[in-house]
């Protein structure tokens, strides 16, 4: 079972830009290693993108207890509804693990992890290990591709003219390597090369290349206003 939210942080960075009443109220809500971090971030967005994600964290955690999974995979949650439905109870404690994926300290039946990019952060939560990913609104360099995709991967990348097509394939299969990186913990640069992922040629749904893996993981993908979302699971 899993469910996964995700948010505009557009009311954030507009109030930290100017009055900041809901940025500083949305702040004083989360838990003390989340704040920490959002004060040593230097760059507004980024502070908001944090703050964001944290709101998203304990709102999801009350959403998955509360309602399973009757309700939709992907939900579009309001900053607003977030903070009107924050919950200290869910203020779960993270440790952060040898290769830096954080896990919930106290709930090992629990799995979560976070994602932003551009306007947007993501959150997934399961009671199977997980990673995510979400990323667009910038252009695509298929130098990187050329480099460290495989062959496969980047030719079915530039099998097509259309540039809009070849940016939504590029970050398919980026957000594809960062979710598995992030669920393995191990990080993008350790495992961008390791996993290739192909194309079925019917319906275009990508797939692990390798039996076993694809036989350990399921992929779950989004496209949400242009932005490529990505989630991998251990089933």
């Amino acid at each position: 079972m899993f469910i996964i939210t995700l948010t505009d942080i557009n009311p954030l960075i507009d109030s930290y830009q100017s009055n900041g009443i809901f940025y500083q109220e949305a702040l004083s809500l989360v838990p003390d290693y989340r704040r920490e971090k959002i004060e040593r971030v230097r760059a507004a967005n980024d502070k908001c993108r944090s703050l964001a994600a944290g709101l998203l964290l304990n709102y999801s955690i009350g959403r998955f207890f509360s309602c399973r999974i009757e309700a939709p995979p992907l939900q579009i949650i309001p900053l607003q509804t977030a903070i009107n439905y924050y919950n200290p109870e869910f203020n779960f404690n993270v440790t952060i693990g040898q290769h830096g994926k954080p896990y919930f300290t106290n709930h090992p039946e629990l799995f979560f992890n976070l994602s932003h990019s551009g306007n947007y952060a993501v959150c997934i939560i399961s009671d199977k290990d997980c990673g995510i990913d979400i990323e667009g609104g910038r252009n695509v360099k298929l130098n990187v591709a050329k480099r460290f995709f495989s062959e496969r991967e980047y030719s079915w990348i530039t099998e097509t003219a259309d540039i809009s097509e070849q940016k939504e394939r590029f970050f398919r299969i980026w957000t594809l390597k960062e979710a598995y990186a992030k669920l393995t913990g191990m990080g993008i640069a350790e495992e961008i090369s390791k996993v290739e992922y192909i194309a079925d040629s019917t319906c275009g749904r990508l797939d692990f290349a390798d039996l076993h893996l694809k036989e350990e993981y399921s992929i779950i993908e989004y496209l949400y206003d242009n932005f490529n979302i990505s989630a991998i699971l251990r089933i």
